[in-house]
């Protein structure tokens, strides 16, 4: 991405863009043939990937993933993500989010350092793209084989995993219970184990 971990921000982008990006990336380090998995707004950059870009992928895992914004819960959601990103008390007001994601006291530490560091234009970029953004009329022209997973209960996202399931032709939607958000952190081996299973079955 753009603006995070050690990459530089030089101006405005597109989740196309960051399908291309990813393309690119796969052919320096010669994958084929690749299992992709996209987390929340990550989830629009396989989406793009996989209608725009002429590459073989064996399937796609979308965790917690949206191909819009068009619910009250997710717009409030990405525009107050963006508001703090645009806010000299980000990090302050962005404790709350960054503990979500953080597994222990040590890991908070590193998530925080992280968060300090990344570019808040491009943060804010990232929300923006991902309110504005919508993929849904095209989801129909991907046949590549899908697992959708989301946590069970979760009311803002489970409108867009009924949508993803209803529109995508060849998905498979799996809700995790008994956890909490976000799946990748609070449901790792769960998720881990399904999306094994769900790749062992592409073979």
């Amino acid at each position: 991405m753009p603006g995070h971990g050690q990459s530089s921000y030089a101006g405005p982008y597109t989740f196309a863009d960051l399908a291309e990006d990813l393309a690119g990336l796969l052919t320096e380090a010669d994958v084929e043939n690749p299992l992709l998995v996209g987390y929340s707004s990550g989830a629009l950059v396989v989406l793009h990937f996989l209608l725009e870009q002429r590459r073989s992928v064996r399937g796609a895992v979308l965790m917690s993933g949206f191909p819009q914004a068009h619910t009250l819960g997710l717009r409030a959601a990405l525009m107050s993500g963006e508001w703090l990103a645009r806010s000299k008390t980000t990090l302050p007001l962005g404790f709350p989010l960054l503990a979500q994601h953080a597994l222990d006291a040590g890991h908070f530490k590193e998530i925080l350092k992280a968060a300090a560091q990344a570019d808040h234009h491009s943060v804010a970029h990232l929300y923006r793209i991902s309110r504005l953004d919508n993929i849904t009329s095209h989801l129909c022209a991907i046949h590549s084989p899908t697992l959708l997973l989301y946590r069970k209960g979760d009311a803002i996202l489970r409108p867009y995993a009924r949508l993803l399931h209803r529109t995508l032709p060849n998905s498979r939607l799996v809700f995790i219970p008994r956890t909490l958000h976000p799946v990748p952190v609070r449901a790792a081996a769960e998720a881990n184990r399904l999306m094994a299973r769900f790749d062992a079955g592409l073979e």
